[in-house]
C-alpha cells in the first residue's frame, strides 16, 4: 500500500487540483486539516510527504477577489482588498447568504479574521514560511509552482514521483475543475 501525500498551499493556489493529480497518479490524499495552514511545523508528525504548491499572486488575488463572501473579504473593490489588512477587512457574511461555490454551499470562513497583514503580504509570508520549511525538511516537502504544472505538466510530475519515491513515467491528466469556485 502506498503512503498518503499531504497537499498545503494558500488559498486558491490549486490545492484541489494538484490534490485530484496526485490521487489520480500515485497514492491516496490525507484527508486531514492542515491544507492551508500557515505553520508547516504543525504537521511534522505526520510521517508522509508533502507537497507545497505556490501560484502568483494576481492569480490568487483574483480568485480570491471573486470568492470574495467566502474568505470574508468585505473591501468594495480589488484595490481596496489588496490595500487592507485582512483584519481590517473582514466580515462574516450573513448566515443566510451562503455562497454558492459550485455544486457546494460554504459559509463565511473566519481563517483570515484576526490575519494583520494585507492579503498579498500574507500570501508571500505563507510561501516563504513553506519554502523555508523545505529547504529545512527536503524529504518532508517539496515545493512547486501552479505555472509548472500547467505548462511543464510531464517534467513537474516526473520531479513529484521521484520525490514520493515512485518509478512511474506516464501520468494521467486532470483537465476539468475541481474543489470550489464561484
Amino acid at each position: 500500500m502506498e503512503r498518503p501525500v499531504g497537499i498545503s498551499a494558500h488559498h486558491r493556489s490549486g490545492t484541489n487540483w494538484l490534490k485530484a493529480v496526485c490521487k489520480a497518479n500515485f497514492t491516496r490524499i490525507d484527508s486531514g486539516a492542515g491544507y492551508h495552514n500557515l505553520d508547516p511545523s504543525r504537521l511534522a508528525k505526520h510521517l508522509f510527504p508533502r507537497i507545497y504548491i505556490v501560484r502568483p499572486w494576481r492569480n490568487v488575488a483574483e480568485s480570491l477577489w471573486c470568492m470574495r463572501e467566502r474568505f470574508g473579504a468585505g473591501a468594495v473593490s480589488l484595490e481596496e482588498f489588496e490595500n487592507t489588512p485582512w483584519s481590517k477587512q473582514w466580515k462574516s457574511f450573513p448566515p443566510a447568504t451562503l455562497v454558492n461555490c459550485g455544486s457546494k454551499k460554504v459559509p463565511t470562513s473566519p481563517y483570515y479574521k484576526k490575519v494583520d497583514l494585507k492579503p498579498q503580504a500574507y500570501h508571500d509570508l505563507h510561501i516563504k514560511t513553506w519554502t523555508a520549511w523545505s529547504v529545512k525538511n527536503p524529504k518532508q516537502v517539496m515545493v512547486i509552482q501552479y505555472l509548472d504544472l500547467l505548462g511543464n505538466y510531464q517534467e513537474t510530475m516526473l520531479g513529484i514521483a521521484e520525490f514520493l519515491g515512485s518509478d512511474k513515467k506516464q501520468f494521467e491528466t486532470i483537465d476539468h475543475r475541481v474543489g470550489v469556485w464561484k
